[in-house]
């Protein structure tokens, strides 16, 4: 069974075993972080991707009452110093809420949402696998509630930095590239869609380079 076959399956039998699966985790919690904006990267450049800009968080002691902003997180580790467990605020809630399990060479994400205004039904929006060879980011699978969003990316390096993902998806096969500084910080992202006719700067703020007229 390949790995995208094996989520979907994975997927279709965790439908109801949200309580399970957070009660399991949160034994495994050593340490707990309140932050404005989001901590830290688990998946390579997974914020940066969402035309994000660069990672910025600050460490708060409570959040804001009345704030309308979904730009807190609330991170949980293990004792490895793992990301167990991600939250993020939305409507006054934690409403979307990420579990992550570690095994030899993979990461598996969980990404779960409580929609409104039915706190009590969680529902799994997607499960992601990323796979590691010589401990760098190979490959990743996604399979997606929504099935034109599943995904699979393959992560190319050249002397050991990583300079694209190819990402395939039902609909089309995406290019994403990556610029460094003369420091090996990251300078841009560029997108380049599965026509060519269309390119957009992703990272550090998103513009439109090249549009299909």
């Amino acid at each position: 069974m390949d790995r995208l076959n094996q989520i979907k399956q994975e997927f279709s039998e965790k439908q109801n075993d949200f309580s399970e699966m957070l009660d399991t985790v949160e034994k495994q919690i050593v340490r707990t972080v309140l932050t404005k904006g989001y901590p830290h990267n688990v998946f390579p450049f997974e914020w940066e991707l969402l035309g994000k800009g660069k990672l910025n968080s600050i460490e708060i002691e409570s959040i804001p009452p009345k704030t309308m902003s979904d730009n807190f997180f609330r991170t949980h580790y293990d004792n490895k110093g793992q990301v167990i467990l991600s939250e993020q605020w939305s409507f006054g809630k934690f409403r979307y809420i990420t579990i992550y399990s570690y095994e030899k060479n993979i990461i598996k994400c969980f990404k779960w949402t409580i929609p409104l205004p039915a706190d009590n039904d969680c529902k799994l929006e997607s499960i992601s696998l990323l796979e590691f060879e010589n401990d760098k980011p190979t490959k990743k699978y996604e399979f997606h509630s929504v099935i034109t969003l599943n995904t699979f990316c393959d992560y190319i390096y050249q002397d050991g930095i990583l300079v694209e993902i190819i990402v395939t998806s039902n609909t089309s096969k995406d290019k994403h590239t990556f610029e460094y500084e003369k420091d090996k910080s990251l300078s841009r992202i560029i997108r380049t869609f599965s026509s060519e006719k269309s390119i957009q700067q992703i990272y550090p703020r998103v513009k439109w380079l090249k549009t299909d007229d």
